[in-house]
């Protein structure tokens, strides 16, 4: 069977041309997503370098006969194919191959069809010509898997104690005797001295079959003792539910385990899609929330195209169906595609950066049968534009800036304005916050920013884009230690600290109907004692905890949110390790910039500040970055002075910003808004 799709596939991949080989993986039979998604992980590791099998790329015999030798830039693995008019050497290594010509052409036919999202980078770049790749994922693995299940009831034990009346009417007083110890012990203890009993027994135990449902049915038709029933339930129950777990001659860890798994929201099939769905419709919501952002700008000619049809009269220029043609009007970039059905161009650049706001469409056509406007194709022949007259398109008049290259749950990918990218950051954080409060500790929320001039090769883009992935997939738990703990109207406000500074977390705890929530909000203690009433422990000995239950000093053990970005001013930038920041290191930092914005006297004021401070943390650092001996804190006294003194700051925002110099996220405030968003106070270009 294996054989017969991996053939199928072939026949795939050799009609559309794949560049890499596809691979086929068939794991064991089983009922349960948790060993197919460890299947899936070990499938991708080898997809990542895909050297699992040798794969010859068919060439067509007219590009060995040509004898072109320059590869394809799109592709990067077939000749390209330049035509005859291509006349140097530079001009024939832009042309792409045949395959990436019909797949280019693909997408054009889409976008002429009409969509509100664009296609095109150079409608993308803001108005310093810089685009940002944004990179969002989710740590969805141990969720599908049912590792991070382990932490959802389906029941509180203390909740089914109170509220299961036909247990209490049948075994009243075994509930009576369970009182005075931790209720899972108790359950434990009662589930293990009868994993030996006969079937007719175990059927006839009220507290047994009201723990695990369908008991009955579970021993109908067994012709083996209750031990051997017990086994078959435990590897539905438990096996097939949990990773490295089996059948124990110990009947302690099996009554754990069947207590744990009788009282949890189990990973099944259904759930684990409901995980996956939901994940998907986050950023299926985020991505219509980003459209928003990026479309909002002062000047109306951000999102707007025009149709430009050029001079046909005897001796004018001729040009190429489907080209794109690119040349500079007022002094900002200005790209136009040719369609030859419609005998005109279409305009595929930001117009804002050459429109004023209040000008119409007929200044194009004016300035350029004035002076008329230079543009060169892919065989860079320089020809002179002359614009007769200009119109709207029907179907692709306005746009959407911004280029979806990547929607799935598990990663999402998208190139946005650079000037765009701290809102749309912004607006992914906090609909996080507000849809993922009650597990925020176990699904992080990871982004990722690559901010680039618009010329900038596309494939570093992506390589450094990976990198910054591969960092931000480092799943190192941290244990965070409560400081404060207050609960009022349904929400639990928790204070705490952890290695970067402190974080403040609101997590509801009533659910839609005005209940208390026993379910979901649970995160994982450092403890290994049950203390509160609500307490439950994994089989592992790892204890949960119900997070209005968390007191002062207690350690939660957290998946941290994780943000890195990188700015590629030179492609050998996307060689560096990149710096990753705890998530809430982003809105400190934009918090310092506000602050920054309203107190400052001037920008030059600023900047002198910041480069004294900078040229000081050099020499008091060695090459690797670290302080010399008590550096650290006599530059943090020289920061207080110079930030007094230049910024004619005191008192509470003066000690803002000397802890916001201590842990970086001064410096990322002035770098990421001076340097690479170019902004000024009050949203003056710097």
């Amino acid at each position: 069977m294996r054989q017969a799709i991996v053939d199928e596939l072939d026949r795939f991949a050799a009609d559309l041309r794949f560049e890499t080989p596809p691979f086929c993986s068939v794991s064991e039979p089983t009922r349960s997503f948790v060993p197919m998604v460890k299947h899936l992980r070990e499938a991708r590791k080898t997809l990542a370098v895909p050297v699992h099998r040798t794969w010859t790329v068919a060439t067509d015999s007219s590009e060995e006969a040509s004898g072109v030798r320059h590869v394809c830039p799109v592709c990067l693995v077939r000749f390209n194919e330049p035509p005859q008019s291509a006349n140097t050497d530079n001009s024939r290594k832009s042309y792409p191959c045949s395959v990436c010509r019909d797949r280019r052409r693909g997408r054009l036919d889409a976008w002429l069809a009409g969509g509100e999202d664009t296609i095109w980078i150079s409608e993308v770049a803001d108005g310093n010509d810089r685009v940002a790749l944004l990179t969002l994922s989710f740590d969805l693995e141990p969720w599908l898997e049912g590792q991070h299940v382990d932490s959802l009831r389906a029941q509180s034990l203390e909740h089914w104690k109170q509220h299961n009346k036909k247990v209490a009417r049948s075994v009243e007083n075994q509930i009576k005797r369970w009182a005075g110890a931790p209720l899972q012990r108790q359950l434990e203890r009662y589930f293990e001295k009868r994993l030996g009993n006969p079937p007719k027994q175990v059927e006839t135990d009220g507290v047994l079959r009201e723990i695990l449902p369908g008991l009955e049915e579970e021993f109908s038709g067994s012709n083996h003792g209750g031990a051997g029933g017990f086994r078959a339930i435990f590897q539905r129950l438990v096996e097939d539910r949990a990773t490295q777990v089996s059948w124990s001659s110990d009947h302690t860890q099996n009554a754990k385990w069947f207590v744990f798994q009788s009282f949890r929201k189990l990973p099944s099939p259904g759930r684990v899609y409901r995980f996956w769905r939901t994940a998907e419709a986050f950023f299926d919501e985020l991505l219509a929330r980003f459209r928003e952002i990026a479309s909002a700008h002062e000047n109306r000619w951000r999102t707007r195209r025009l149709l430009l049809y050029p001079n046909t009269a005897a001796g004018a220029e001729t040009w190429e169906d489907r080209e794109t043609y690119t040349g500079h009007w007022r002094g900002a970039p200005f790209e136009v595609v040719y369609l030859a059905d419609q005998a005109a161009f279409v305009t595929i650049s930001n117009l804002a950066r050459c429109f004023e706001p209040e000008e119409g469409k007929q200044a194009l056509q004016q300035e350029s049968q004035t002076a008329g406007i230079k543009l060169k194709g892919d065989d860079q022949t320089e020809k002179e534009l002359r614009i007769t007259s200009v119109s709207v398109p029907d179907k692709i008049g306005t746009y959407a800036p911004l280029i979806p290259l990547d929607l799935s749950p598990r990663r999402f990918r998208l190139l946005v304005p650079l000037d765009r990218a701290t809102a749309c950051i912004e607006a992914a954080i906090a609909k996080w916050r507000e849809e993922f409060a009650r597990v925020w500790d176990r699904m992080p929320l990871r982004i990722g920013v690559v901010a680039f001039p618009r010329l900038t090769p596309f494939q570093a883009v992506i390589d450094a884009a990976r990198n910054l992935e591969d960092a931000l997939e480092c799943d190192e738990a941290q244990t965070w230690r409560v400081i404060k703990c207050r609960t009022r109207k349904g929400v639990t406000a928790l204070s705490l600290e952890h290695g970067s500074g402190r974080e403040l977390v609101l997590v509801p705890i009533q659910l839609p109907d005005g209940r208390d929530d026993v379910f979901y909000p649970y995160v994982q203690i450092e403890d290994r004692e049950l203390r509160a009433p609500r307490d439950f422990q994994h089989p592992d000995g790892r204890v949960y905890r119900h997070i209005a239950d968390l007191r002062p000093g207690d350690g939660v053990v957290v998946h941290p949110s994780r943000i890195a970005a990188v700015f590629l001013d030179t492609t050998a930038r996307r060689f560096e390790p990149p710096g990753v920041r705890p998530l809430g290191d982003f809105e400190r930092m934009r918090a310092v910039w506000d602050l920054l914005v309203r107190r400052s006297p001037s920008l030059s004021a600023l900047r002198g500040a910041w480069a004294e401070l900078e040229e000081r943390l050099r020499s008091w650092r060695d090459a690797e970055g670290r302080w010399l001996p008590g550096a650290e804190a006599e530059w943090l006294e020289l920061a207080r002075a110079i930030l007094a003194d230049r910024l004619s700051i005191c008192g509470t925002a003066l000690e803002t910003l000397v802890e916001a110099a201590r842990i970086g996220t001064l410096e990322w405030a002035l770098e990421w808004h001076l340097t690479r968003l170019k902004e000024g106070l009050g949203g003056i270009k710097a």
